[in-house]
């Protein structure tokens, strides 16, 4: 069980950290969100007097001013402004602009607020945890949208994939994204290889980390029984690896079974969502500050299964979260 001080820990350098202060989940609809309860344990973990809360809305303008205020000390941003945010912050770090979103508000002293990604870190904790032999093997990343920036970024700056391979159901966007990275200034978009076919993939050497980022639904397309096809043909029973899916509900998706039935470890995505949040607090107050990291991740997995929006049929994905 994790210790509640009545104190802030004496590793926090915050100049705040005796004071009464605020931070938030921003975005709409969010209501159902557990992350601030999550946030809520941290704070009261290492006693800092801090509330974190919801903050549903839509309006940039209503988050903008919110963040300027004296009080505010930072927050985590959801859809449908983990874009727009951008153009309303002081700056950004590398990780957010490759990835092209922003879902970390720091405020640094001064008053200034920087935008920051953690995706990418949660994929990469969350598969690393698991084995690091992926380093030097290729990665492979389902779908195009802003999680597979996180996922491609983690697989080729965090753990050392040689090459990523990303299946879209639509190959005109899976290039688009390479383009937009290569823009944004990521240096490794050369590694990146566009899986147009079934007969392409079997040329492939097989990937060793996986990760989804699309909604679980049956394909119904030819895109997406194409991507399907070549994703099967990838996830292969002689080169077993490990498959982390984005997508959170239902808790056992169409790929974690595909994935599974072929003898690959697979991770929920569940387990993005707590090590993100941690690394969140480790840009607030710092890395030497000692965060109930265990005693965390479990209560985001038990609130996480306590949401009943986890247990119906139809799809939550990552930028939809908890």
């Amino acid at each position: 069980m994790a210790i509640f001080p009545n104190y802030p820990h004496p590793s926090i350098r915050h100049t705040d950290a005796n004071k009464v202060r605020r931070l938030h989940l921003f975005g709409f609809p969010i209501s159902h969100s557990v992350g601030p309860y999550v946030h809520t344990f941290v704070a009261q973990s290492v006693g800092l007097p801090w509330t974190f809360t919801h903050f549903e809305t839509s309006d940039l303008e209503l988050v903008s001013e919110s963040m300027r205020g004296k009080d505010f000390v930072g927050g985590a941003m959801t859809m449908p402004m983990k874009l727009s945010i951008m153009n309303k912050l002081d700056g950004l770090d590398d990780q957010a602009k490759v990835v092209g979103a922003c879902n970390t508000i720091t405020t640094l002293p001064g008053g200034k607020l920087v935008g920051s990604n953690t995706d990418s870190v949660g994929i990469r904790d969350a598969l690393a945890e698991i084995s690091l032999h992926g380093r030097g093997k290729p990665g492979m990343v389902i779908g195009a949208g802003g999680a597979s920036r996180a996922a491609i970024y983690a697989m080729l700056m965090h753990l050392g994939c040689s090459v990523v391979y990303l299946i879209n159901r639509n190959t005109e966007n899976a290039n688009r994204l390479i383009k937009d990275m290569a823009k944004s200034g990521f240096t490794q978009s050369q590694s990146i290889i566009v899986v147009e076919s079934v007969e392409q993939s079997r040329t492939l050497h097989a990937p060793f980390y996986g990760v989804g980022c699309i909604p679980n639904n049956t394909p119904s397309t030819e895109g997406e029984k194409i991507a399907r096809a070549i994703a099967d043909n990838l996830f292969r029973p002689d080169s077993k690896g490990v498959f982390l899916d984005m997508c959170f509900k239902p808790r056992i998706t169409q790929l974690v079974e595909i994935a599974e039935g072929r003898g690959w470890t697979t991770v929920d995505g569940i387990e993005v969502l707590g090590l993100q949040l941690l690394e969140q607090w480790r840009l607030w107050l710092g890395p030497e500050v000692p965060l109930p990291v265990d005693d965390a991740r479990q209560k985001m997995r038990d609130l996480a299964s306590g949401n009943a929006d986890l247990n119906g049929s139809s799809t939550v994905g990552f930028y939809e979260r908890l």
